[in-house]
């Protein structure tokens, strides 16, 4: 995803960051000339996760700017951030995207948002070929003004759930059990060491239901339940697919936070989440994956501000078990 460190045409790679929150957007950033004076910043808009092109071509037409084909043969937007010498004589890189600020980009590799792209117009935008809003409707402003801060709680109790990678740096720090079904359904891919053990395993847990009177789709799924892997394991014994397979674990956890879910978005977001929220343990955990998980622990809250529970946190965490 935004792993090279060059590409082809030689321009170093420089940084990333996400106009959604759901990951979906990410604007990579490449260097031409090394880190120094007189560089040039360019960016690389791509939409890995939504395969009909449909989201890139709306948001190029929004934002008025011509598309791309990456080595993938994927449609992206690509242009230059033209760098600015600021009143204390700093330089800076500002990107915009149409006549919206985006971000403001120092050469010492900070990265400051200023605008994002909501859920519910990123998913207008991918679900039809002909969207009408224009840039003030797609791209939002970071900051609002305090007076008009939506105070209801009405319909906003899934603000309370944890993200997908917090949910996912909790599956690895606690070393949870993880279900082969999940495995095979969100098309994970297992290196070839962990493919022979989890063969093994599913081979002695099927003769455990050798009387069960189950047959076809429904054995293999009551197999496939009760056939675990270690959820640290999983990811961190297999680097050479972790990117890919992160990516698909946390399009399975995320849920809309500004727009209407249907029940199945719900479903799906509680089924994938279910093992993360019982929390069950594997049975001959790892300790050298404590250490190497130790780091999550700051990096599930913001720096310098407490962590706090509210209502809505303990109502999602008590609904998320009772679904599953």
């Amino acid at each position: 995803m935004v792993t090279r460190d060059s590409r082809e045409d030689g321009m170093q790679y420089f940084g990333c960051f996400f106009l959604d929150n759901e990951k979906d957007m990410i604007l990579n950033l490449y260097l031409e000339g090394g880190r120094g004076e007189e560089n040039r910043l360019f960016y690389e808009l791509e939409t890995p996760n939504h395969h009909t092109g449909n989201l890139i071509r709306n948001f190029a037409s929004v934002c008025h700017l011509p598309l791309s084909v990456n080595e993938k043969g994927l449609q992206v937007i690509r242009g230059e951030v033209p760098a600015y010498i600021d009143g204390e004589n700093r330089e800076v890189y500002i990107l915009r995207l149409g006549d919206t600020k985006v971000a403001n980009i120092w050469p010492d590799g900070r990265i400051e948002r200023k605008a994002s792209v909501p859920a519910i117009a990123k998913t207008l935008m991918s679900q039809t070929k002909d969207y009408r809003y224009d840039e003030t409707k797609t791209i939002f402003k970071t900051y609002i003004r305090r007076e008009v801060k939506f105070r209801s709680d009405l319909h906003t109790h899934m603000n309370g759930n944890l993200s997908p990678d917090i949910l996912i740096a909790l599956g690895i720090a606690h070393q949870i059990r993880y279900p082969l079904y999940y495995v095979r359904k969100l098309g994970l891919v297992l290196s070839d060491a962990q493919e022979v053990r989890v063969h093994a395993a599913r081979e002695k847990v099927a003769r455990q239901f050798a009387d069960s009177g189950l047959t076809g789709k429904y054995l293999a799924r009551k197999i496939n339940d009760n056939t675990f892997l270690n959820f640290a394991d999983l990811i961190l014994e297999n680097l050479e697919n972790a990117e890919q397979n992160i990516v698909k674990i946390r399009i399975s956890l995320a849920v809309l936070k500004d727009g209407q879910a249907v029940f199945t978005n719900l479903e799906k977001v509680y089924w994938s989440g279910c093992s993360r929220t019982k929390r069950t343990p594997t049975t001959g955990r790892t300790p050298s994956f404590r250490t190497a998980c130790s780091g999550l622990r700051g990096s599930t809250r913001r720096r310098g501000s407490p962590m706090r529970r509210s209502p809505t946190r303990r109502w999602s965490r008590s609904t998320s078990r009772s679904e599953c």
